[in-house]
């Protein structure tokens, strides 16, 4: 044992004892051919070891996989077809009169107002100045004028402007709805983002807007309304039908696309999705044709005359040469009708939908006053009346609702009349080659916050459901105020996540201000999910003891003390995330963490925690004692304790923290790490963390010692806690049972893999560029990426510094540059962890870096020479991608919510990303790019006004798998990689990767007990407990959400009611896993390749401890049908979810009465 004097401030002197890392600091591998090798000579060195080395992976033995199913219409053909040659929407129209010959054309108007909740102002400003004005004069008018019509989107503004509303407003407005005078489309508690959005967050969302529906006017939309959204996904399309909704608009979609759709006329058809034969997934979906949704793109395709019909008085003049609106007169009449009439007929050539054209109404922020109302309704009602009083106009107008539309499109021809299509429409530009693919990583440590609040509320809902149902806690009558108080905050933070899915906020493009009060939201959503999570913990492990039960009653409603306290990632405010931090005051004292596999399948946990061990250090001094770090646990059937391998290294917060170079106070900090800990599905296990204490002649700690090469720490104590070399430490791999990692010696990156199962090796190497933007008309802004090409490298140190840290757990290399710290880790245990690669990076794009985007690159040996790779659609599903020379570099930049991929014949890489961001591949064979952070310092011209120059170290975590596929699967020419069948397999993750993604993006939940818990009451507490049945779910099925709602509407009958009171709902998603493996996984077997042949799962025994026995499928929102309409779907003992789909049931009780 090697000891090491250290001194800490206030001249605290503490020994440090080495122990095990004795090993990792003397011993040094001998030199390899790596030594002294250029980066070029290293890339020709692996590709030819790939190449040459004999042994190979047995072949995989998959069936067939499901190709992509057939449409009318496949976005991925049609893009192989366009040129994309022009530089805007250009329409040339004629018609003849005769084609209303034997039936008029029947013209919709429906008036409408946009309402952003946050954007150039806060949602709050919003409401007062925008939303609120514009409800109580729509109010009013509708009431008083019965031919008008209104439709509206945003529940969250309906929310806040309900709670204001007197008796009248309410019954009135309850009124309008029901008469179909004001309709409510999408439901949804925003129009949200359909680009970086998860699918769980879209359903939550749109839950949370449907229920406050329900509860409040007993409504339930049909249609959807998304003007707005930067491009549509085909995602969406599918929750929205599974919502419920039977017709869908969109808008934004390439101005190519618009002008191909409208010249075939299909710019009405049926979105299906690509696994989907039989067409039950369809949406009947509208396109509007032109630019914008405001009057002057609206009525026809000559805009200078669209806008002369904009009676509202609203001071915009966006055609100087068109001359203003003119009140309708008798004198005038004719001729202002005639020639309105005239652009409705030439927008009807665009569709072949029996003659029915729809002419959206309004813009941003519109009728405001009753006036605004007045002027509009009265002059076109003149015009309606005169050109319906008038045979040879051959045409009928009328106020209607998007459903008027709709049904009367139906009446006139069948919807399975129309075209099929299948794809999605990313990346939107709406001219000159504009490409809105910027906002796909503008504020990116929003993004990220907004995936973490995500994880931590769907573990919050699933824990306190099941609190709620446990049927100790329902015989002990857990009181009812401490529930519903939890249920409340669970209500404001559905709703703030739910917010923050808005299409101006996930996708960073409001203004600063805004931004940040979005990110106060988010973090009181945290904090809220935070609290609800450990409090129903507390009642899990407590159940049935009045003593638990009492002390989180007086958390939550009385400001009592903290039971449980996160021990996630600390979000604040602003600025970027730190690690969990757990603080020891005494010697002799004990935490206990709590972890929670919030996953229906078993995996392993390797915790990660700061010690602040600073008065325990200071203690030890004085004492001359040896500290070191023991975790242990309750496990198995006997519940013996047993200790865990756990480690302890000084932490990385003494080289450098998120905000820069070290803090003073990280000399105190020491990272611990230990595990594995396997978890069985939904399984809360309780860990003990004690120092131990031993006489030594000297004061010392025992810890793993990291190396660092290059780094002059300023922490005065580091050097002591940290092996310094002169020889460059990257000179030898990382090398584990799993995988030998080369890295570049010159830049600290990473440069090759090897397999070690398979024995093959992956040039794999990453490295950083920046793309400026280009100073011009048009330029880069918040929403739009316009690139000056080509990029350059990120300014690097000449020479890398470097940290290794090596230990029995996990091998880790961080190097620091100008603006960038870059880890990569290697888990030597613990799955899905250690079949990973672990990339994280800490970007510092603060001052003066303006006008930088900087991106991550992965260069690869992998053959995909058809330049295609495959991005997810909101976690879902995966869409194929080609990279097209004739469309600009920032036209092939895709979102990419959770993951992408690329593959030749024999293998594949996945990114699987913590974080949504933009991504781009197929530029150069084996290259993916993947935005990090961008900052711009000015506008783009889409309205926003300001640049994005707020940013903060943003921290990006993604994992690396390199797997094996299976030549089955997908038939391909080995020596072009394209494929030799016309049949294309439906693209996916495989098992392995999707259980690394699950378990990326909803980890497992970390609790520590706060310390001034009385032993009393720990020693009441269960230390391990099991809330689902040990095998959990089939492989391929996926716990998306359970959740508890309070719901008082008739819809919920009480014979839905999980327990009196309250409804029970879960959600399911069934993968369809692609075949392929990465030969690491010790407990994957053949049955995780392929999906499972259980169609059914149980309900009874499912969960432990809940009087539940049936499910009753529902919406995804988790609405009932009326009993009328529900004679085909009853409860049942089984849940039924076929691969791909998801599907949403309320849990009942034995034998309900149901209707």
């Amino acid at each position: 044992m090697v000891r090491i004097r250290v001194c800490y401030k206030a001249l605290t002197i503490v020994t440090v004892s080495i122990g095990l890392a004795l090993f990792f600091f003397f011993y040094q591998k001998p030199e390899t051919l790596y030594i002294g090798v250029t980066s070029y000579s290293l890339l020709n060195y692996t590709e030819e070891m790939r190449q040459t080395h004999s042994q190979r992976p047995p072949p995989l033995v998959c069936g067939a996989r499901k190709p992509i199913q057939s449409a009318d219409i496949k976005m991925s053909e049609l893009y192989e077809k366009l040129r994309f040659d022009t530089w805007w929407l250009s329409l040339d129209v004629s018609y003849d009169m005769n084609q209303w010959k034997d039936r008029k054309l029947e013209v919709v108007i429906l008036p409408h107002s946009h309402h952003d909740p946050g954007w150039r102002m806060t949602f709050r400003k919003y409401l007062n100045t925008r939303a609120k004005p514009c409800l109580d004069s729509t109010l009013n008018f509708l009431d008083k004028n019965k031919e008008a019509r209104f439709i509206y989107a945003e529940v969250s503004f309906l929310e806040r402007w309900w709670a204001e509303m007197t008796s009248w407003q309410k019954t009135t407005f309850k009124r309008l709805v029901r008469d179909g005078q004001w309709e409510i489309a999408t439901g949804g508690w925003v129009i949200n983002d359909e680009a970086s959005t998860h699918y769980a967050a879209t359903v939550t969302q749109l839950a949370e807007g449907h229920h406050w529906l329900m509860e409040n006017l007993g409504y339930v939309p049909n249609v959807s309304w998304a003007i707005d959204p930067f491009g549509h996904s085909t995602t969406e399309a599918y929750l929205l039908r599974k919502a419920g909704l039977e017709h869908i608009l969109i808008h934004r979609t390439h101005y190519e696309i618009k002008q191909h759709f409208a010249k075939q006329r299909t710019l009405e058809f049926r979105w299906r999705q690509p696994w989907d034969s039989s067409g039950s997934t369809d949406v009947f979906c509208h396109m509007l044709p032109f630019g914008g949704y405001g009057v002057s793109e609206t009525c026809g395709p000559n805009r200078g005359i669209c806008w002369q019909y904009d009676f509202s008085g609203q001071k915009r003049f966006p055609f100087p040469w068109s001359p203003l609106p003119i009140v309708i007169t008798s004198d005038n009449i004719a001729q202002r009708a005639e020639k309105l009439a005239d652009q409705y007929r030439k927008k009807a050539t665009f569709y072949n939908n029996g003659d029915v054209v729809f002419v959206p109404l309004g813009d941003d922020f519109r009728y405001l006053s009753e006036t605004a109302w007045e002027a509009q309704f009265t002059n076109y009602k003149k015009l309606m009346d005169y050109i319906n009083s008038k045979p040879e106009m051959r045409m009928h107008v009328q106020f209607g609702t998007l459903s008027t539309y709709f049904n009367l499109v139906k009446q006139r021809k069948p919807v399975a009349s129309f075209p099929s299509l299948m794809g999605d429409f990313f990346t939107y530009a709406d001219r000159n080659q504009d490409y809105w693919s910027g906002y796909f990583t503008s504020r990116p440590t929003h993004k990220a916050l907004s995936r973490v609040v995500e994880a931590e509320l769907r573990s919050a809902e699933i824990l306190f459901s099941l609190a709620r149902h446990w049927i100790p806690n329902l015989a002990s009558k857990l009181n009812s105020e401490t529930c519903l108080s939890l249920y409340d905050r669970i209500s404001s933070a559905r709703r703030s996540l739910a917010l923050f899915q808005h299409h101006d906020a996930i996708t960073g493009t409001a203004r600063r201000h805004v931004m940040t009060d979005y990110r106060r939201g988010l973090s009181l959503a945290l904090d809220n999910s935070r609290t609800v999570a450990g409090a129903s913990l507390a009642l899990l492990l407590g159940s049935g003891q009045q003593d638990v039960e009492n002390a989180v009653h007086a958390q939550i409603l009385h400001w009592g003390s903290v039971l449980l306290h996160s021990a996630g990632w600390d979000w604040p405010v602003a600025g970027a995330p730190t690690p969990p931090t757990i603080t020891f005051t005494s010697l002799d004292q004990v935490r206990y963490l709590i972890l929670f596999n919030n996953h229906a399948h078993e995996r392993d946990h390797i915790v990660r925690v700061d010690l602040d061990l600073r008065k325990v250090l200071r203690t030890g001094v004085t004492q001359r004692r040896l500290i070191s770090v023991k975790v242990s646990y309750a496990g198995g059937v006997d519940s013996h304790t047993k200790e865990a391998v756990h480690e302890l290294q000084p932490s990385s917060e003494q080289i450098s923290s998120g905000g820069g170079w070290s803090r003073a106070k990280s000399a105190y900090l020491f990272s611990l790490r230990a595990g594995p800990f396997t978890l069985l599905p939904l399984q809360i296990l309780q860990l003990s963390l004690r120092l131990e204490i031993s006489d030594f002649a000297q004061p010392s700690i025992d810890l793993f010692k990291p190396t660092l090469y290059n780094i002059v720490p300023r922490s005065i104590s580091a050097p002591w806690l940290h092996s310094q070399v002169r020889k460059n430490p990257l000179y030898d791999s990382i090398k584990n049972k799993q995988m030998d990692l080369v890295f570049n010696p010159i830049t600290g990156f990473l440069h090759s893999m090897t397999n070690m199962a398979t024995g093959v090796v992956h040039p794999l190497s990453i490295s950083f560029s920046v793309y400026k933007s280009k100073q011009a008309k048009d330029t880069s802004g918040a929403y739009l990426f316009i690139p000056e090409l080509p990029s350059v490298p990120l300014p690097l140190n000449l020479q890398p510094k470097v940290r290794v840290a090596r230990s029995n757990i996990v091998d880790e290399v961080t190097t620091y540059h100008p603006n960038l710290v870059h880890t990569v880790r290697s888990y030597k245990t613990g799955e899905p962890g250690r079949l990973a690669i672990e990339v994280e990076n800490i970007l510092d794009l603060t001052y003066p870096y303006d006008n930088h985007e900087v991106v991550m690159k992965l260069t690869t040996g992998f053959k995909n020479t058809n330049r295609t790779f495959f991005t997810d659609s909101n976690c879902l599903q995966f869409i194929r991608r080609v990279f097209y020379d004739k469309i600009p570099l920032q036209g092939n930049v895709y979102p990419m919510s959770c993951a992408a991929y690329l593959e030749d014949a024999d293998y594949r890489i996945t990114l699987l990303s913590a974080q949504p961001l933009g991504v781009m591949a197929g530029e150069r064979p084996g290259e993916m790019s993947i935005w990090l952070d961008r900052r711009v310092a000015q506008g783009d011209g889409r309205g926003l006004g300001e640049g994005v120059v707020d940013n903060v170290p943003a921290r990006s975590v993604f994992r690396i798998l390199v797997e094996t596929v299976s030549s089955s699967s997908s038939p391909r020419d080995n020596a072009s990689g394209a494929n030799v069948s016309s049949e294309i397999p439906l693209p996916g993750l495989t098992q392995e990767a999707h259980w690394a993604l699950t378990d990326l993006i909803y980890p497992t939940s970390q609790f520590v007990f706060s310390p001034d818990i009385s032993s009393n009451l720990m020693e009441k507490m269960r230390t391990n407990l099991l809330l689902m049945r040990p095998n959990g779910l089939p492989p391929d099925y996926e716990l998306v959400a359970l959740k508890t709602f309070y719901s008082t509407s008739e819809r919920f009958t009480p014979d839905l009611h999980s327990i009196p009171g309250s409804q029970l709902g879960i959600l399911l998603h069934r993968t369809l896993p692609y075949c392929g493996k990465t030969y690491l996984c010790a407990r994957c077997s053949a049955s995780t390749f392929t999906s499972s042949s259980l169609d059914q799962v149980q309900v009874s025994g499912l969960f432990r401890n809940l009087l539940i026995q049936k499910a009753l499928r529902t919406s995804l929102t988790f609405i009932p049908r009326r009993a009328q309409e529900n004679k085909d779907e009853l409860p049942t003992t089984s849940l039924s979810v076929q691969p791909m789909e998801l599907e949403a049931f309320l849990l009942l009780p034995e034998e309900p009465k149901f209707p």
